[in-house]
């Protein structure tokens, strides 16, 4: 039977005798493990199979509800955790994440194991902690998969039996990504033009024209700006009261790419790190997101142009300005999660009651 321990714990009951004689290979796999299906058993006889010690590193009740939404999870993080150190062959559980950071790249780069397992419905490309775990030494494996069963597709059996709750599931929300989650002029300024600010942006979204740039700026940040961009300084907040508010499945990144081959696959590893890689299979990249417009799709976006175009297409939006938009003086009254929240709970109510 396993134990139930802190990250500390865990690294100061075992990690002496592994550093110092490095004779047992340590196995981490991670996930919510919230309802256990077969696929869940099938990944863990295979994690423990491969190595001498497993660890399972269990998502916390807070970063669930910011990955899969307000109804997750079903199980709390002290009963998911107590039943993973019940099944053969595990031999620690700890619970990782929070909300505002719900990665698991920390407690991968922390335990630093020699095998990273992950379930065989993943790419080994969209593995979060792989970077690491393979500039160290240590390798990613994929367990063979099970098709057909997961914890959101039992749930989603539940919910068709008779007498039980179903989530409508027929519109959607679509997150901007630069400018209203990532600070990508901010960035922009950092490497161009320190010496300017927001404030030289004056109301005006054509970065380039505003901070007196070429029109090919792009090409200038070099080929990891993308994957480089932090977080606006409150698009953590936002994307929580979006996933809190609407639930994940009914929410998808839409981004437009610029011209720059290395956009979209910065895009990418921007989601990867920063969100999960769940996330990589919940994205559209089109600069003309007005195609996706319709009564059951809402645009959260900063940029007031696509906000106009995607409402004249039939969609309904969320503008969220910043100091490129000319309403933001007004708009800085409140702060922006807040206004996303209530605006995208006060729409969606109308759309659950159409």
């Amino acid at each position: 039977m396993g134990e139930v321990v802190t990250l500390k714990d865990l690294l100061l009951a075992d990690w002496a005798d592994r550093v110092c004689r490095r004779q047992r290979k340590v196995v981490l796999t991670n996930g919510c493990f919230d309802v256990l299906t077969p696929a869940h058993f099938d990944l863990l006889k295979f994690a423990a199979g491969v190595g001498d010690i497993l660890i399972v590193a269990v998502n916390s009740d807070e970063a669930v509800r910011t990955l899969k939404g307000p109804n997750r999870p079903i199980n709390s993080q002290a009963d998911r955790a107590a039943a993973l150190a019940m099944i053969a062959g595990v031999d620690y559980v700890t619970i990782f994440g929070t909300r505002a950071d719900p990665s698991v790249e920390p407690i991968v780069a922390a335990l630093d194991p020699d095998i990273l397992v992950k379930g065989g419905n993943y790419r080994v490309s969209e593995v979060v902690g792989r970077v690491f775990v393979e500039k160290h030494g240590g390798r990613v494996v994929m367990s063979p998969h099970r098709p057909g069963v997961s914890t959101t597709r039992t749930l989603a059996q539940l919910k068709a039996v008779p007498g039980t709750a179903a989530c409508d599931l027929d519109w959607l929300v679509l997150v901007d990504m630069d400018g209203l989650l990532v600070d990508f002029p901010g960035e922009i300024i950092r490497r161009l033009c320190p010496e300017k600010s927001y404030a030289d942006f004056q109301g005006d979204y054509d970065i380039g024209r505003a901070l007196g740039l070429p029109t090919d700026l792009y090409s200038m940040v070099g080929p990891d700006y993308w994957e480089s961009c932090p977080w606006m300084a409150d698009g953590r907040a936002i994307w929580a009261a979006i996933i809190e508010t609407a639930g994940p499945e009914r929410v998808v990144l839409c981004s437009s790419p610029t011209h720059e081959t290395s956009s979209p696959m910065g895009k990418l590893r921007w989601i990867e790190h920063h969100l999960g890689e769940q996330w990589l299979r919940r994205y559209i990249f089109t600069p003309c997101k007005w195609a996706c417009a319709s009564a059951r799709t809402i645009l959260i976006d900063d940029c007031d142009e696509q906000v106009d175009a995607f409402t004249a297409a039939g969609g309904r939006a969320i503008f969220v300005a910043r100091p490129w938009n000319s309403l933001w003086e007004i708009a800085a009254l409140r702060p922006a999660p807040d206004c996303v929240q209530e605006t995208l709970a006060r729409i969606v109510q109308g759309a659950d009651d159409a």
